[in-house]
């Protein structure tokens, strides 16, 4: 059952925040040169997480929290601790499910839509979301607090499950804060990430499962 709530979370995620203060940028390159020159120096990023994931046909919605590990190039860890505990873990090509001591794995070179939301993933953390004009049209707004980039899916396959993508990038560190995903269901997730340290150290066994 989890393993199946966390295919819906790469799936679909959205955040309900409003946006109507929102704006188009006025620069984007100076945006870019700065996002891809903080990518350039981060080499790790940890930070607690809350997950919650609304659908429709459930009158609750389902909440999670854990941890999140990215470390350069191509390590993932989800880390969920409330209110199961398991652990999801990408080390390159290779997606690793812990689950009440059973492991699961799937092979991202074989599976197209685990390699593409993994890449995005990777493209936002490492400053270079935006050089993808073959995979997705693009725009970039802003408030006082978060620069938001939105994608638009143009690949067909992409385009059947998937509406648009935010990435919500804080301004006081040009790093991620928020993922999300629009389904075409209308049904959402919504993930914030909070307290990241950026740079601490992070041990190679954490993108492990043993």
């Amino acid at each position: 059952m989890r393993y199946f709530l966390f295919c819906l979370f790469f799936l679909c995620s959205i955040c309900v925040y409003a946006q109507d203060d929102f704006k188009p940028i006025k620069d984007e390159s100076a945006f870019q040169e700065k996002v891809t020159k903080i990518a350039d120096i981060t080499q790790t990023i940890s930070s607690n997480f809350v997950q919650k994931k609304h659908l429709s046909f459930m009158e609750e919605d389902i909440e999670s929290k854990g941890q999140f590990y990215f470390k350069k190039d191509n390590l993932l860890r989800w880390e969920y601790h409330e209110p199961f505990c398991y652990a999801i873990v990408i080390n390159n090509n290779l997606l690793t499910i812990q689950d009440e001591g059973t492991v699961n794995e799937v092979n991202l070179s074989s599976n197209k839509m685990f390699q593409e939301i993994n890449q995005i993933i990777q493209e936002s953390l490492q400053g270079n979301v935006l050089n993808n004009s073959d995979r997705f049209k693009h725009q970039v707004l802003e408030n006082e607090e978060y620069y938001l980039i939105k994608l638009n899916p143009t690949d067909k396959k992409m385009k059947a499950y998937l509406e648009e993508i935010e990435l919500y990038f804080d301004k006081s560190d040009f790093v991620v804060s928020k993922i999300i995903m629009h389904e075409l269901s209308k049904d959402y997730t919504e993930l914030i990430f909070t307290d990241k340290k950026i740079n601490h150290p992070i041990d190679d066994f954490i993108f492990s499962i043993e």
